[in-house]
């Protein structure tokens, strides 16, 4: 084998191992994407069995809309899924039909907003922030 043969075969070989390499670290950032898509997933159920229980305890009369207030003013939870823990942080505001807070509690409207952050594999996801809650208004349907 001449000199040119070798060069070319070393040459193929740093171009294989290159490809090899690339491919990994490809599928490891895919990797990442779908676990965060997951966690963060699960953070939106996590926040959802929040709206939920807020509107059935107002739709079922078991809290009157003030106390609803109360109660989920600075609210904070822990819960865990698949053994990941879900830090949660609820704030309810008087608000009007657009979600526009007004902090008068003769208001028939209070927004909801929810802030979960969990750190799955050490690194922090957030699911809804201080500028970008998930949120919601609801409005006093026995008032």
């Amino acid at each position: 084998m001449g000199t040119g043969q070798m060069l070319l075969v070393l040459l193929a070989i740093v171009l294989f191992s290159t490809i090899i390499v690339s491919t990994r670290s490809n599928m490891a950032t895919q990797n990442e994407l779908l676990y965060d898509n997951m966690y963060r997933l699960q953070g939106l159920r996590v926040a959802n069995k929040f709206f939920q229980e807020i509107e059935s305890l107002m739709i079922g009369q078991i809290l009157t809309f003030a106390e609803l207030n109360s109660t989920y003013t600075n609210y904070t939870q822990t819960i865990t899924v698949d053994d990941v823990n879900y830090h949660n942080t609820i704030d309810m505001f008087y608000c009007d039909d657009s979600g526009n807070i007004t902090n008068d509690p003769d208001s028939e409207f209070q927004l909801i907003e929810i802030k979960i952050n969990t750190t799955p594999l050490g690194k922090t996801l957030h699911i809804g922030t201080d500028d970008n809650p998930l949120s919601k208004v609801i409005a006093d349907i026995w008032g």
